[in-house]
C-alpha cells in the first residue's frame, strides 16, 4: 500500500519537474533582450547551470545510497524553493544566474534518488516503472511553454510562472512530509533477488595476512577502490553513458534553442514556443510507443533504433524549409530520444544492482552532460555564425549518439552469445 503512495508522489514529482525545466527554454530570447545580454552568454550562464546539475546529480546519487530517500526529497524541494525565490525578487541577469545554479543543485537531488527508489520497490519491472515516470514528466512540459507563450502573447512579465513554481514547491513538500515513507529493508530484499549479480560482490584477498596490520589496511582499501571502478565502469556502462549524453544534448539542445532558431524566420517567441509545447509532446507520445514495445525489444535495440530516427528526422528538419514540414521532423525528432534517460538509466542499474543510487545519480548526470556540451557551443552558433545554424550542431550529435548505440548493440548481442555458450 506504501509503495503505491510513493509512486503517486512521484509521479507528481517528475510532473512538476516536467514543468519546470523547460520553463528557460523558450525565455533565452526574452533574456537576450530584456536584460541586454547576447545568446553567448546566455549559453554561458546554462552551462555553468548544467555543470552544477552534474555535480549535484553525482553527489546526490552517492548519497542515495547512505541517506533516507526522505531527507533527500525534503532537501530537493527547500533548495528549488529558494532558487526560483531569488528570480522573484531580483527578476535580472545576476538574479538568473544564481537561481540558474541553486535550482540546479535542487532539482537534481530529487532525480537519483527517486529512480532507486523506484528500484528498490520495482526490482522485477523497474525500466517499466522508469519509463512511466517519465511520462508524467514529459507530459507535463507541454504545459510550460504553452504557459510562456500566453504571458508573451498577453505582454506579461514572466516572473508570475517563478511565483507560481514557489507555491507548486510549498505544496510539493508538504504532500511528500506528509504522505512519503520507505522500509529501508527493501534494499537487501531486492538486492539478494539478482543473483545474476551476486558474483559482483567484492571479496578481499586473504593473502595479505604476512603484511602488518596497517599496510594491509591500506592495501585492502586501494584493492577494494579498485574493484569498485572497474565493476562500476563495465564497456556497457561506459558506452550507454556516452550514448546518453549525446541523445541528451540532441533533446537539450532542440527544446532549448528552438525558439531562438525559428526567430531567424521572424517567428515571434511568443508562438514558436508552442512548437517548444509540440516538441515536448511528442517525447510523450513516444514514451507511450516505448511502453507498448519494451516488452518486445531490449532497451539496446530500441536506443538503436531511435537513433536512426532522429539522425534522419533531424536532416531532414535542417534542410527543408516547409514551416509545417519542420514540426512534423521536429515532432519525430521527440518522438525518437524519447525515454533516453529511463532506458539508459536502467541499463547502468542493471550492471550494478547494489549501487543503484550511485548508478542513477551517474547516468542522469551523464545525460546532463549533453545539456553542458550543446549549451555554450549553441549560444556561440547563435551569435557568432547564425540562428539557422542551430541545427547542425544537433545532427552531430545524432549521428555520434547512433554509432554509440550500434556499438552499445553489439556489445549486448556478444554477452547473450556468451550466456547461451555458457
Amino acid at each position: 500500500m506504501q509503495k503505491k503512495k510513493n509512486l503517486k508522489l512521484f509521479y507528481l514529482g517528475f510532473f512538476t519537474l516536467g514543468f519546470i525545466i523547460p520553463i528557460f527554454d523558450p525565455l533565452y530570447p526574452y533574456f537576450s533582450k530584456n536584460f541586454n545580454v547576447g545568446f553567448d552568454k546566455i549559453g554561458l550562464v546554462f552551462f555553468t547551470g548544467s555543470l552544477t546539475a552534474i555535480i549535484s546529480m553525482i553527489i546526490a546519487g552517492r548519497l542515495s545510497d547512505k541517506v533516507s530517500f526522505r531527507k533527500m526529497f525534503l532537501w530537493s524541494f527547500v533548495i528549488s524553493f529558494v532558487g526560483f525565490a531569488v528570480f522573484s525578487i531580483f527578476h535580472n541577469f545576476i538574479g538568473l544566474i544564481v537561481t540558474v545554479i541553486i535550482v540546479n543543485v535542487g532539482l537534481n537531488i530529487f532525480w537519483p534518488a527517486a529512480y532507486a527508489n523506484i528500484y528498490h520497490d520495482y526490482n522485477d519491472n523497474y525500466s517499466t516503472m522508469l519509463v512511466k515516470l517519465e511520462r508524467f514528466y514529459c507530459l507535463a512540459t507541454v504545459l510550460g511553454p504553452l504557459l510562456i507563450s500566453l504571458l508573451l502573447y498577453l505582454n506579461l512579465s514572466p516572473r508570475f510562472i517563478f511565483i507560481f513554481l514557489l507555491l507548486m514547491f510549498i505544496f510539493i513538500f508538504f504532500k511528500f512530509y506528509k504522505g512519503y515513507r520507505f522500509r529501508i529493508s527493501n534494499i537487501s530484499e531486492h538486492i539478494n533477488t539478482n543473483e545474476a549479480h551476486n558474483e559482483k560482490i567484492i571479496n578481499y584477498d586473504q593473502d595479505q595476512e604476512n603484511l602488518s596490520r596497517d599496510s594491509k589496511q591500506l592495501k585492502n582499501k586501494k584493492v577494494k577502490l579498485y574493484k569498485k571502478l572497474h565493476n562500476f565502469f563495465t564497456p556497457t556502462v561506459i558506452v550507454v553513458n556516452v550514448s546518453l549524453a549525446l541523445f541528451a544534448g540532441v533533446n537539450t539542445g532542440t527544446s532549448a534553442w528552438l525558439t531562438t532558431y525559428f526567430t531567424s524566420f521572424n517567428i515571434p517567441v511568443s508562438f514558436s514556443s508552442i512548437f517548444v509545447a509540440i516538441y515536448w509532446f511528442s517525447a510523450f507520445i513516444g514514451l507511450q510507443i516505448l511502453s507498448k514495445i519494451m516488452h518486445k525489444l531490449s532497451e539496446e535495440k530500441i536506443l538503436f533504433y531511435g537513433g536512426i530516427l532522429s539522425l534522419v528526422s533531424l536532416v531532414c528538419f535542417s534542410f527543408i524549409d516547409l514551416i509545417y514540414l519542420k514540426i512534423l521532423f521536429l515532432m519525430l525528432v521527440g518522438i525518437s530520444v524519447a525515454g533516453i534517460y529511463p532506458l539508459c538509466g536502467a541499463i547502468t542499474i542493471r550492471e550494478n544492482p547494489r549501487s543503484a543510487g550511485t548508478s542513477s545519480g551517474f547516468s542522469i548526470a551523464m545525460g546532463l552532460v549533453g545539456g553542458l556540451i550543446v549549451s555554450p557551443v549553441m549560444g556561440f552558433v547563435a551569435q557568432y555564425l547564425s540562428k539557422s545554424y542551430v541545427p547542425y550542431v544537433l545532427i552531430i550529435l545524432s549521428l555520434l549518439g547512433t554509432i554509440m548505440s550500434a556499438i552499445l548493440f553489439k556489445i549486448n548481442i556478444n554477452k547473450n552469445k556468451s550466456c547461451i555458450k555458457m
